[in-house]
């Protein structure tokens, strides 16, 4: 079922999106240190950077990034013997977040160049028929979490 993604992150797809991703990276940047030069960088850069692509890559709106931080927190913890219930509940909220999106974009397709836009470059929608289809197949909440 990765096949079904192999398309969206070749070198190829991740191109086309690459003026968007340097601008991400300079906007996150000025965020990061615009202020005074100095911080943590992983902390505020290197660490939110690569979700911030993937979430580009998936098409999940700027203003919903954050929310993939926290959840992806919470599954690693629990994952690594830490709250089980925070775990479970992150998951759900996760999986019931990426089929939102998906539902979404299958009513109203958006030609972003994303995993979940419209047309040929989007793997995840050339063959679903719902949210249902991918969520039980598709491993988008795990390259969320991967990039965090």
């Amino acid at each position: 079922h990765r096949a079904a993604l192999r398309p969206a992150f070749l070198p190829s797809a991740v191109a086309r999106l690459e003026s968007r991703i340097e601008e991400l990276c300079a906007s996150m940047w000025a965020d990061a240190f615009g202020a005074d030069g100095s911080g943590d960088f992983v902390a505020r850069f290197a660490f939110p950077f690569p979700a911030a692509v993937i979430a580009e890559l998936l098409g999940v709106p700027a203003a919903d990034r954050d929310r993939f931080g926290e959840w992806s927190h919470r599954i690693v913890e629990g994952l690594g013997g830490g709250d089980l219930d925070a775990y479970e509940r992150a998951t759900r909220e996760i999986w019931s977040y990426v089929g939102k999106l998906v539902d979404e974009r299958l009513a109203a397709p958006v030609v972003d160049g994303s995993v979940v836009g419209a047309g040929s470059a989007s793997p995840l929608l050339e063959h679903a028929a719902s949210a249902d289809t991918i969520a039980a197949t598709s491993t988008t909440p795990l390259r969320l979490i991967a990039g965090w």
